[in-house]
């Protein structure tokens, strides 16, 4: 037990100046990786083009700018719980509702009996760099879980859908089911849907100006949908994909960011651990416990892209560590390779984190703030080049 009144001595003042100066230390060392980083990453491409060029310049800027290192409980943030309505047979019962935070110029909507959740993100007033026009840029969001767990609220994630709600992006986070396949998909596209319907006229986005983004399983079901926006003939690749492509509609997909996506399901790469009779022990998983042998040609993104003939695929940019062993880089790097002999796609980029695993945005450190910033300045340039 320490004396009453010990806090005042000496020591005990040097202990707490000995612990500011190693935070500040700890700041100063973060932030010298992470520039060391980006620069590594995007200054290698930036005498390809202007674009990269002026990506690295952005990318720069967002270390700089302090306002991305304020408490995400100390900004004025309004977040809003709705639910997408889906038909009645497929509805799931609805999450509790957490508290919302409107200004008084905006009221909550009424909430559904029930539907997937979806959390809106925005902060009044706040506007990208680069954009002009009325309504704000939209990136929707899937968060991740194996295809079985997952929460679209309590994710690692969350400091990236901060970083962008800051900068006047609007953030849009939905929930799915976690059954059997392809509800997953089902319910994601229906979500999106709602946000191309209800964006404008609910909370000022531009349905034209949507970006996808998922980390894990959910960046494999963002890649899904950006492969069924592109072409509506989906339902002849196979029957179980005709109601998604109904549900989803036309809705356009300017660019994707994938957080170590799962692109590989089925493992067809062979980058990951297989049973002693030769199945590879992800696809078991989820062949077991999500899908079945009879859909994989409606799971397997590179088989889909096939499929689809697809001569197109949105603006890509992929954050994948190089030690992940849960989702193995193999898994989304075999899917950029595939994307990447479309066509010229001079604004995708691969970045591979160094001494990274599965979700490393869990603590602080270098790499997640290079990862974020580079993210961040990546579509904030696409987005204001759609204004050209």
């Amino acid at each position: 037990m320490y004396a009453a009144g010990s806090w005042r001595s000496w020591w005990c003042w040097v202990w707490w100046a000995l612990a500011a100066a190693s935070l500040a230390a700890r700041w100063v060392v973060l932030r010298r990786a992470a520039a060391a980083m980006v620069a590594d990453v995007v200054g290698a491409r930036a005498p390809e083009s202007e674009f990269f060029r002026l990506l690295l310049e952005a990318s720069r800027r967002q270390l700089a700018s302090p306002r991305q290192q304020r408490l995400f409980t100390s900004i004025p943030v309004l977040r809003i719980k709705l639910f997408s309505f889906l038909t009645r047979s497929h509805r799931t019962p609805a999450m509790a509702t957490l508290p919302v935070l409107l200004p008084d110029s905006c009221h909550a909507e009424p909430h559904p009996a029930g539907g997937v959740p979806i959390d809106v993100w925005a902060v009044p007033g706040a506007v990208p760099e680069g954009w002009h026009r009325k309504n704000k840029p939209v990136l929707f969001f899937v968060h991740g879980g194996a295809w079985v767990h997952g929460h679209h609220v309590l994710q690692a994630t969350v400091a990236f859908i901060r970083r962008m709600t800051l900068q006047g992006w609007i953030v849009v986070s939905t929930s799915y089911r976690k059954k059997r396949w392809p509800v997953h998909v089902e319910d994601v596209a229906t979500s999106l849907r709602w946000v191309r319907d209800n964006i404008a006229e609910k909370f000022g986005g531009d349905p034209s100006s949507i970006f996808l983004s998922g980390s894990s399983a959910g960046g494999h079901l963002a890649v899904a949908l950006a492969l069924l926006s592109t072409r509506d003939r989906c339902s002849q690749v196979h029957p179980a994909l005709g109601r998604t492509v109904q549900l989803l509609g036309d809705v356009k997909v300017n660019g994707f960011v994938g957080w170590y996506p799962a692109l590989d399901p089925r493992d067809d790469s062979r980058s990951g651990l297989s049973w002693p009779w030769g199945e590879s022990l992800a696809g078991w998983f989820f062949r077991v416990t999500v899908g079945s042998n009879e859909l994989w040609e409606t799971v397997q993104p590179c088989v889909l892209l096939d499929a689809l003939g697809c001569v197109e695929f949105p603006p890509t940019i992929i954050c994948h560590g190089e030690t992940d062993s849960v989702v193995p880089q193999a898994q989304s790097r075999v899917f950029y390779d595939r994307i990447a002999a479309l066509g010229p796609r001079p604004h995708d980029l691969y970045v591979s984190m160094p001494f990274t695993r599965h979700v490393f945005e869990v603590t602080a450190s270098a790499v997640q703030e290079s990862a974020h910033s580079i993210a961040a300045a990546w579509l904030n340039l696409l987005a204001a080049r759609l204004q050209e």
